[in-house]
């Protein structure tokens, strides 16, 4: 039997549990408004940092567009970027970077504003007008001839864009006839040219394309009348000049190229070293072999010196397809259509060597091959 006094000594040592205490609903809603005000500020904090922020882009990128209109893109730049985050659609921060940077010659980042402004704006004729030019301005930089069809037919693309929203647009209009004709599109260079010429008949820069893209599709009697009409009013339209030289050349006229030829260089503006050249075929088709062998040398020593100072794949092709020329006149067939081979093997695209092909098929009476010798020189040009 166990003692009473054990039993109450030992439960006097036992420690008297404490109550668990309770909160009242007050305390519990005091101590969440605490943590919910918490959370509140942090909120408000960040909405008025944000917000803050969108303020001081927008003051910056108006700073940039006044510093871009005083010609200080350098300065403006940062800012219309740091503008842009906030607001990347914004047309009045877009078009004076991208303005800026084709300015700077930075045509790599130009061509992603502009297509983003093409994105976003897609009515707009602007952006488009802008990147046609930049990828033109691309093409002439690049020295394969595969890259530069690739960039001249993406500014084609963008060309076609501009006057479908600006219809009036009649300098890109003349820009897609030009691009049409470097891509060997001429039906759609003849669509584009007949739709602006009557806007303006006597535009002799209108009458000369007309008259190209008539040359390149075999129309030659109506381009032979396009280039009388526009040689009545400015008879010193150089290049109109030299392609009515070309066709009386083609039609085995030569004696009536040569003094048009002649009249080309004595102007001496830019076409006057491809009139040299066309002089040169003139004077050996017309039985003046020596003075065309004269002529012939002198364009092929300028060349060959400029190939010295400046090496360059399509002068050095140049030279090339005339001395196959000569080649020709002096009765060595095999050698000078073993040489034009060799240029269409580096540049099949090579207007010149397609040219005389197409003048040496002609003589033998081969009028399928000439023709589609003559399409694909057209492609290129009269000058190249």
């Amino acid at each position: 039997m166990i003692p009473t006094n054990m039993v109450t000594s030992r439960s006097e040592k036992l420690p008297t549990p404490r109550p668990v205490p309770v909160r009242s609903a007050r305390g519990i809603r005091r101590w969440f408004l605490r943590g919910g005000s918490v959370v509140v500020v942090l909120a408000l904090s960040t909405v008025a940092w944000l917000g803050w922020q969108r303020l001081e882009a927008s003051r910056a990128g108006q700073e940039a567009v006044r510093l871009a209109q005083q010609g200080r893109f350098r300065d403006a730049e940062p800012k219309l970027r740091l503008a842009l985050k906030y607001d990347p659609d914004n047309i009045e921060l877009l078009k004076p970077l991208a303005v800026g940077l084709l300015r700077s010659d930075d045509l790599a980042e130009a061509e992603l504003v502009l297509t983003h402004w093409c994105q976003v704006h897609p009515e707009q004729a602007e952006p488009y007008r802008l990147r046609m030019d930049l990828r033109h301005r691309s093409a002439q930089r690049v020295k394969l001839v595969a890259e530069q069809q690739r960039l001249k037919e993406l500014a084609l693309e963008d060309g076609r864009r501009v006057i479908e929203l600006d219809p009036d647009d009649d300098s890109t209009a003349r820009k897609v006839v030009w691009l049409c004709l470097a891509s060997g599109q001429f039906e759609d260079a003849d669509r584009v040219c007949r739709r602006y010429l009557p806007r303006q008949p006597d535009d002799p820069e209108l009458l000369y394309l007309q008259a190209r893209v008539c040359h390149a599709l075999g129309a030659n009697a109506e381009a032979q009348d396009l280039l009388n009409k526009l040689l009545s009013r400015q008879p010193q339209f150089s290049p109109g000049l030299l392609l009515l030289a070309v066709l009386h050349y083609e039609a085995d006229e030569a004696d009536r190229a040569i003094p048009l030829l002649r009249r080309v260089i004595a102007e001496g503006g830019g076409s006057h070293k491809e009139a040299r050249y066309h002089l040169g075929l003139a004077l050996a088709r017309a039985g003046h072999t020596e003075e065309a062998q004269r002529v012939l040398a002198e364009v092929e020593r300028d060349n060959l010196e400029k190939d010295t100072a400046n090496p360059d794949k399509t002068e050095s092709l140049a030279v090339r397809v005339r001395r196959a020329e000569l080649l020709f006149r002096s009765g060595r067939v095999d050698e000078a259509l073993a040489s034009l081979q060799a240029v269409l093997g580096e540049d099949s695209g090579y207007a010149g060597a397609h040219r005389l092909l197409a003048s040496y098929y002609d003589q033998k009476g081969e009028a399928a091959k000439a023709a589609e010798h003559r399409r694909l020189a057209g492609r290129n040009g009269v000058t190249r």
